[in-house]
């Protein structure tokens, strides 16, 4: 890679801010918006991808914010249409166009109270948004040290199977047996104008841009500076050109060495020092104390997942040495990781010996985070993935193509095991990969 020219071969280049395109990309959301079309949800998704693409402070973004709150008067729904005019007025919106902005604050003000006075009258409190039915929990008592799982299930190892999961007692259909967060998550391509990037929360009305990016979108400036301070730091530089070189994949494993980096306060020699000393034979997720773990002890468990290197054909090996290659050169060149491994080579070593490590290990162990989504044309409902997740716990479990549990993706990003077919007692537990 030191002579062969692959930036410009893929067309590699740094993620800027655009104000012409973010003008364009809100015409067409316009265009949807008009009278004509009352598209409002797709014209929203252009105007996020406006403000996305938009200089901070520039006009563009300004009325953007106000052509969101145009789509949310329309909705109904005024309490975001309130939160737009002020994130409208806060980015430089033109004086000559404040009237209008000042007349959809108004309208919003005068039909929240009414809405409320006609509820306070019917004496009929509103439900709020987040009351929804009961959450899925575990069936049988938690392991007294691991509470995401039932007592009854055993981490087991034979040259059969490898690491599995069995039960230790009789399980029936029905059972929630798991309730696992994940230790790391990125938002699906498709979701990046819908939900928060952070937190995954869906909303679209409210969304506001990372300044250094055209790709990160948060619900609010707490889940921005979480993100920033988590892991974003060192993939916002290179997001975009990630989509170019790799899959969800990729973006996994990059944000999985940033928050793994970030949890030894991005010392990567002590990251390194810790895993020289790690026996990930002794690892096991299903009997430690979580309850006293650390961020360290938790990624422990998530390096410590396979990565099948050896079963790999070589080809597939190599296709992926050169995509950790390519990825550890961009972040050397244009993010904070050039600062935490200076000049030292073995540093330099260790970050690409990660990228390499995660990228295999996101492969086969991956999980999707699903919701149901509508399809109006249809009237039905269909499971859609709205992100990508890695989960130590869940990885243990073995594939079939006929399996005895599922896992549920929960609102809150958690992700609950459901018995689907009786297990009996000894019996091991299969999911059906994706």
């Amino acid at each position: 890679l030191r002579s062969y020219p692959y930036r410009e071969r893929l067309f590699l280049h740094p993620d800027l801010k655009d104000e012409a395109r973010a003008a364009v990309l809100r015409t067409k959301g316009n265009e949807l918006f008009h009278k004509r079309e009352r598209k409002y949800i797709a014209a929203t998704v252009y105007y996020n991808e406006s403000i996305a693409h938009s200089p901070k402070g520039s006009e563009v973004r300004a009325i953007g914010y106000g052509n969101r709150a145009a789509v949310c008067l329309q909705l109904g729904r005024y309490e975001d249409c309130l939160a737009n005019v002020r994130l409208a007025r806060e980015s430089n919106y033109p004086a000559a166009l404040m009237g209008k902005l000042t007349m959809r604050e108004v309208a919003a003000q005068s039909m929240q109270a009414s809405a409320e006075a006609a509820r306070r009258f019917a004496d009929d409190p509103m439900v709020p948004e987040d009351q929804h039915a009961q959450e899925l929990k575990l069936s049988y008592p938690a392991h007294p040290t691991v509470p995401q799982r039932v007592a009854d299930l055993q981490l087991c190892n034979n040259q059969q199977y490898g690491r599995h999961v069995v039960a230790t007692r009789q399980l029936r259909v029905g059972d929630v047996v798991m309730v696992e967060k994940p230790y790391a998550t990125v938002l699906s391509d498709h979701m990046k104008r819908v939900r928060c990037a952070f937190c995954h929360a869906e909303e679209p009305f409210l969304l506001i841009p990372c300044e250094e990016c055209t790709i990160a979108m948060y619900c609010s400036q707490k889940c921005l500076r979480a993100a920033w301070q988590q892991y974003h730091r060192y993939e916002c530089p290179i997001l975009n050109d990630m989509r170019t070189i790799g899959t969800e994949y990729l973006a996994l494993a990059v944000r999985t060495v940033a928050i793994a980096l970030a949890s030894f306060d991005h010392d990567l020699e002590a990251l390194r020092a810790h895993l020289s000393h790690l026996d990930v034979s002794k690892v096991n997720a299903f009997e430690m104390d979580w309850r006293a773990a650390s961020p360290r002890t938790v990624y422990e468990t998530v390096y410590s997942l396979a990565t099948n290197q050896r079963k790999r054909a070589r080809k597939d090996f190599a296709l992926n040495v050169l995509v950790a290659m390519i990825t550890h050169k961009l972040l050397l060149k244009r993010t904070p990781a050039a600062q935490v491994c200076g000049a030292d080579p073995i540093l330099r070593k260790t970050l690409l010996n990660l990228l390499l490590h995660h990228l295999q290990s996101t492969i086969v162990n991956h999980q999707f985070l699903h919701y149901m989504d509508y399809l109006a044309e249809q009237d039905v409902y269909e499971p859609d993935e709205y992100a990508i997740a890695c989960f130590p716990l869940l990885s243990m479990l073995n594939h079939s193509c006929a399996p005895n549990v599922k896992r549920i993706t929960m609102r809150d990003g958690r992700c609950a095991l459901v018995v689907t077919r009786q297990i009996a007692d000894g019996g091991q537990l299969f999911d059906h990969y994706e």
